[in-house]
């Protein structure tokens, strides 16, 4: 373990992929030795963190390759020595799809937690580790360190944007999933970064309530009440349940249909989940999957953006291989050279069941480009020629989606198409 754990020169380059994209293999031997050197008589100092805004909000990133290479390091040591694992979105969406479709009746909670990265007590956090000795004295110390050079440049809590925020994140609140599991009432939990999903048989308000309290004690954390929403499946025949048992014995004579309840929605991980808010006897119910109306807002931002660009600019190619890369798919790349994985309309949301968010898309599309009732589609209309608008037109997100139609860009062509979509 404590060889793993070691900063040496081949350490630090194995553990840093990205880099060995980016750099050239002399140089970044070069800078691992310099930096193995330094750990060694502890003469390390970590550079400044610059900063962006992404989402609205401000994300940090090293600059020079030192900081990278020990921060992907310590980051590794905390990932084998807490077994710090990410979760599969695709097998978790599986999951919440099955559990939705459940005849019985069952509460879910969706709770966010507020300002997450920012609100976390990391000197408290990075002690605990420190005093745990799961992780070597050399990590330990270069973790002091960036603590320290966090602190110097006024940064709270743990900072978006670095690798070793996500993995210090998931071990801040362990205890508290561990918590929340052992709830009476809870079968399913599922938590992605400040985003949970809660489903129980009941006590929901109870469940919630002990949450909050368990997330204040932990390190004075909170939910964002905004965001907190109690979805239930209920019984809604006159013959209700009178036995009290969990599961319910008298369900049997419950008279529902799912044709009875009211369609609700459930949004989580970028998907829409909607299902009736009824049980159905002895049958499963029906689940239907969508994309979530805030990446449907989003992905519309983006087409206005495309236009907009074209409007400015005068550049059709450019705003075709835009709306290419908004409509389809496209190789994902790792540093200089293509990697094994794809990207796109497709390989974002693999799980759909339904359309309607795909469709809404190509109408936005369709409507902002052949309206002369906005300056936007005026000046598209008055500068392109017929057959440039109808491409604009027909170009289809729901077609891009179930044929999963693939377009090669290469590393400089996807850099450019991004360029217009803003941070």
């Amino acid at each position: 373990m404590i060889n793993i754990q070691a900063f040496s020169r081949k350490n630090l380059v194995s553990t840093s992929p990205f880099l060995r994209k980016l750099q050239s293999k002399a140089l970044l031997n070069k800078e691992a030795m310099a930096v193995a050197e330094s750990i060694q008589t502890h003469t390390f100092e970590f550079g400044e963190l610059n900063r962006k805004i992404s989402n609205g909000k401000p994300t940090f990133f090293f600059t020079d390759l030192a900081s990278k290479l020990v921060e992907s390091k310590v980051n590794d040591n905390l990932k084998r020595g807490y077994n710090v694992r990410p979760n599969d979105r695709n097998i978790t969406v599986s999951q919440i799809k099955t559990l939705l479709s459940e005849s019985c009746p069952f509460h879910v909670l969706k709770l966010d937690v507020k300002d997450f990265f920012e609100s976390i007590n990391r000197d408290k956090l990075i002690k605990s580790i420190c005093s745990e000795m799961t992780v070597s004295s050399e990590t330990q110390w270069l973790l002091k360190k960036i603590d320290r050079s966090l602190s110097d440049q006024g940064i709270q809590g743990l900072p978006r944007g670095l690798s070793i925020s996500s993995t210090l994140s998931e071990l801040a609140l362990a205890k508290f999933d561990d918590a929340v599991r052992s709830m009476h009432g809870v079968y399913y939990y599922s938590r992605y970064v400040d985003d949970i999903l809660i489903f129980c048989f009941e006590n929901s308000k109870i469940i919630l309530s002990e949450s909050k309290i368990v997330l204040k004690n932990l390190d004075n954390l909170s939910l964002n009440t905004k965001k907190t929403e109690i979805f239930s499946v209920e019984c809604i025949c006159e013959s209700g349940c009178n036995c009290g048992k969990v599961p319910c014995r008298c369900r049997s004579k419950c008279k529902c249909k799912e044709s009875d309840g009211r369609e609700i929605s459930l949004q989580y991980l970028g998907y829409k989940f909607i299902f009736k808010d009824t049980p159905n006897g002895k049958t499963t119910k029906n689940v239907e999957i969508d994309i979530a109306d805030k990446k449907i807002k989003k992905m519309k931002t983006k087409i206005a953006k495309v236009l907009e660009a074209y409007k400015k600019n005068g550049d059709f190619e450019i705003a075709k291989k835009r709306l290419k890369f908004a409509t389809g798919n496209y190789p994902l790349y790792k540093g200089r050279s293509k990697g094994g994985l794809k990207g796109g309309i497709y390989y974002n949301y693999p799980m759909l069941t339904r359309n309607e968010g795909l469709e809404s898309l190509d109408r936005f599309k369709r409507n902002i480009s052949r309206s002369m009732k906005s300056p936007l589609g005026r000046a598209l209309i008055l500068t392109l020629s017929k057959e440039e608008v109808d491409w604009i037109s027909n170009i289809s997100h729901v077609y891009g989606y179930k044929n999963r139609v693939f377009h090669e860009f290469s590393r400089e062509e996807l850099h450019e198409i991004k360029r217009c979509f803003g941070p």
